[in-house]
C-alpha cells in the first residue's frame, strides 16, 4: 500500500469513527469500560464469522463497516 493509499484508509476510518462517536458517544463504556469494549469485540468477530461463512449483509451494517468498528474497538482495548 502506497503512502498516500495509507493515509486515505486511516482518513476513512477517522470519518466512520468520528459519525460513529457523535452518534453514539460514550456508550461502549458504560456498563463497565473492560467488559463492554470485549463484548463488542465478540459481537464484531461474530458477525464477520457469519458473513464469511455465508451469511447476509445489511443495508445499515456492510461488512466494511463492521470490520473498521472491530479495529476501533480493538484500538480501545489496548490502549485502555
Amino acid at each position: 500500500m502506497t503512502t498516500s493509499g495509507r493515509q486515505d484508509l486511516l482518513d476513512v476510518i477517522r470519518r466512520l469513527h468520528h459519525g460513529k462517536n457523535a452518534a453514539y458517544r460514550d456508550a461502549w463504556k458504560k456498563r463497565g469500560e473492560l467488559i463492554s469494549i470485549l463484548a463488542n469485540i465478540a459481537r464484531k468477530v461474530d458477525r464477520l464469522e457469519y458473513v464469511v461463512d455465508g451469511g447476509p449483509t445489511t443495508v445499515d451494517e456492510p461488512v466494511w463497516d463492521t470490520a473498521v468498528d472491530l479495529l476501533v474497538y480493538a484500538l480501545k482495548y489496548q490502549t485502555y
